[in-house]
This record gives structure tokens, C-alpha cells and sequence, in this order.
């Protein structure tokens, strides 16, 4: 077993593993991708774009990512969100979503949460390294980043607008 552990900095790494991530380490190295496997997401909001960057995120290789939407599976969700089958039964977005996620890789933890990030403590932020939050009011984005900037947290914040065409006469 220790041979087909790899040293790479600041942990070990499979042979499996390294095969699954050698573009990556190719890329950012054994440093850049052992930070990606030690780090928890916190992602917010299940609709098409939170579908992306958690299949984004976990194909990169983060150590867990919590999926947190409480909002139930809507149709244009069905049209959308391509991590929920066609087939669910499932109402919750996050729930819905699990399945899928975690097959993209099954090296991540994939956690889903169903509660309404306004009925969450401020403290609920610091046990994560990083938040992306998407489908939230602006009040819960100014309470997101004033709590993770308290907590030394790196947060993104990500929403889809939709399309203005500007070059139509009318």
C-alpha cells in the first residue's frame, strides 16, 4: 500500500487519485491540488448555474461540498438543471441533485443541507473554507459576505440576470 502512496507536499495522494487529477496536477501542481482536496464548499442555490459549479467544483476534486437549497423541483429546473433525473421523484432541489453529483466523483463528499440559509446562525459559515452563494436576496448576500469576511472565509457571489438584447430596434 505505502508504494502506491505518493508524497506530494502537504499529504498523500493514490495512484488512483493521481490518475483521476493528472491534468490538474499537470496544471497547478501537487501543492494546488492537495489545497482543492482539503477544501469545504459551501454552495447555495440548486437552479442551473449552482448545477455547474458544483459539477465544476466536484470534478476539480474538493475535499466535500454541501449542496443547500430548500426550494422543491420546479420545470424549468427540469430544463436547466441537468443533475436532477428526469425520473425523480425527489421535490428538494439539493436532494434531488445528490445522486448525480456524487457519481461525477466519487472521491468528494457530497453533503446536501435543506434549510433556508436565512434560518442559519451567522456561525454557520466558518465551517467552511469557501461559500459560493447564487439565488439570494441581496440582504442575504450582504449577511453572507459581512460573516465570512468576520470569519477569514472566502465567499463568491454568482446570479444569472438573463438576456438584454440591445441591438434590436424596436
Amino acid at each position: 500500500m505505502a508504494s502506491e502512496l505518493m508524497k506530494n507536499g502537504d499529504g498523500e495522494m493514490s495512484k488512483d487519485e493521481r490518475k483521476v487529477y493528472d491534468r490538474q496536477i499537470r496544471l497547478w501542481g501537487f501543492d494546488g491540488q492537495n489545497k482543492l482536496r482539503a477544501t469545504k464548499v459551501l454552495l447555495i442555490g440548486m437552479q442551473g448555474l449552482g448545477a455547474e459549479i458544483a459539477k465544476n467544483l466536484i470534478l476539480s476534486g474538493v475535499n466535500s461540498i454541501t449542496l443547500k437549497d430548500h426550494t422543491e423541483v420546479s420545470i424549468l429546473d427540469r430544463c436547466s438543471q441537468f443533475l436532477i433525473p428526469r425520473d425523480s421523484e425527489e421535490r428538494n432541489r439539493a436532494k434531488a441533485s445528490l445522486s448525480s453529483a456524487q457519481k461525477l466523483n466519487p472521491n468528494v463528499k457530497v453533503i446536501v443541507d435543506t434549510t433556508p440559509i436565512e434560518e442559519n446562525v451567522d456561525s454557520f459559515v466558518t465551517s467552511f473554507d469557501l461559500v459560493i452563494a447564487t439565488e439570494c436576496s441581496p440582504s442575504t448576500y450582504k449577511r453572507l459576505s459581512e460573516n465570512c469576511r468576520k470569519s477569514n472565509v472566502k465567499i463568491f457571489i454568482a446570479d444569472v440576470m438573463g438576456y438584454l438584447d440591445i441591438f434590436t430596434k424596436t
